[in-house]
């Protein structure tokens, strides 16, 4: 019987690296989730990425470059991005939780779609998403 779980893990683990990469544009956060990460912007992140995202210190991140920047890069990259080396001034101040909202609010303002199920909080569920069709 070990044997059988062990064999069934291997096979679940081998199809799932095969599984397509889910999009952005498929409704990956939602509006609740997206209004608490614009609730902690003002106070984490806009002294240095602006006011409304335009970048100022930091990057701006609502625009093409932004979007061209991770194009191509899992969702977990973004999110380890923000949630360890997020505020400048205190990284790894942020929770998952936080970062996943600061992560849906960013996907709002780049307008890819809410959808029905919130982003996960941990990065390795976020590996198979990406900020493309």
């Amino acid at each position: 019987m070990p044997k059988l779980a062990a064999l069934l893990c291997f096979a679940l683990f081998y199809f799932a690296l095969f599984l397509p990469a889910q999009s952005a544009f498929d409704g990956i956060y939602t509006d609740a989730q997206a209004d608490r990460g614009a609730d902690l912007y003002p106070d984490e992140c806009d002294r240095c990425h602006g006011m409304d995202l335009e970048g100022d210190e930091g990057p701006a991140l609502a625009s093409p470059e932004f979007l061209a920047d991770w194009k191509g890069h899992p969702l977990s990259d973004l999110f380890n991005r923000i949630r360890y080396a997020m505020p400048g001034d205190h990284p790894g101040k942020l929770t998952n939780q936080q970062t996943a909202d600061l992560l849906a609010f960013l996907l709002r303002e780049n307008r890819f779609p809410a959808g029905k199920t919130e982003l996960p909080t941990q990065p390795q569920k976020l590996r198979r998403l990406r900020l493309e069709k």
